[in-house]
């Protein structure tokens, strides 16, 4: 059981976030949820926007630590590559349909709060990695860091800001597709073996 009653109150909210959306929740369903009063509620949280504000911060934090473990556990760097791409498409296909759009199209600060975790952790994580795998003889060496990163991270955001894709199941077959391109469009000759044999086990 969760001690700190603020904890429990975001962790109750998110459950609900993910399970039906933003905008179709009010504070008395996030109340009832968490079995307690609204003016408890309110004695944590300034109002709706402040809940949904520390809920986008709790799950930027916890892809965070999902990410370093990826990071830590990986034994290079097309298998770390390919474990955040994983890791990604999990979380895309935790969000309910709406979420994103509805975040999107409610509150301002959305936006802000991709851009600072695109800028503080997808950004690093991305030349790192390249860095690595070029380390690593595994991706070729006249890589255009910048261009690579860019498009690589564009195609990511895609799935934060186009309604279209939010709303389109297949995205995630497209993100499998875009997987294999990029592997194959970065990857040594050493590299592309090391993917063969991985697929055949």
């Amino acid at each position: 059981m969760i001690e700190n009653k603020k904890e429990f109150i975001l962790e109750t909210a998110s459950e609900l976030f993910l399970k039906y959306g933003v905008r179709s929740l009010t504070m008395d369903d996030i109340a009832t949820g968490c079995g307690m009063s609204k003016k408890t509620i309110y004695m944590h949280f300034q109002n709706k926007t402040d809940l949904v504000n520390q809920f986008i911060n709790s799950q930027s934090d916890n892809f965070k630590k999902r990410l370093m473990k990826v990071t830590n556990d990986s034994t290079n760097a097309l298998d770390e590559l390919n474990s955040f791409l994983l890791l990604f498409k999990e979380i895309i296909k935790s969000f309910p349909p709406s979420l994103i759009r509805d975040i999107n199209l409610t509150y301002d600060f959305s936006l802000l709060h991709y851009s600072h975790f695109k800028k503080e952790t997808l950004v690093p994580f991305t030349i790192n990695n390249i860095k690595r795998g070029q380390d690593e003889k595994l991706y070729k060496e006249e890589l255009e860091l910048n261009a690579i990163c860019e498009h690589f991270l564009n195609f990511i955001s895609l799935f934060f800001t186009d309604e279209n894709l939010i709303h389109n199941y297949d995205s995630l077959r497209m993100m499998e597709f875009y997987n294999s391109l990029l592997m194959y469009r970065i990857t040594t000759e050493k590299g592309l073996n090391l993917l063969k044999f991985k697929r055949k086990l």
